[in-house]
């Protein structure tokens, strides 16, 4: 399981994916990630998505 990793020989089971999303109309959002290895960007995606609306609790404000 441990062994010398070479970025430029091999795709490695470790990677980090850093990723933004942003709710542009109630339910809607679009996003962006990047998948990277130490400091080379292999992957970038971009996508839309829809969030099922559930019941949420809302908070009364009282004054």
């Amino acid at each position: 399981m441990l062994y010398k990793y070479d970025i430029d020989k091999e795709d490695g089971w470790n990677y980090f994916r850093l990723g933004v999303r942003c709710r542009v109309w109630d339910n809607i959002y679009v996003q962006t990630a990047v998948k990277t290895h130490l400091s080379k960007a292999e992957m970038v995606e971009w996508g839309i998505g829809y969030q099922i609306p559930l019941k949420r609790k809302t908070i009364e404000i009282k004054n």
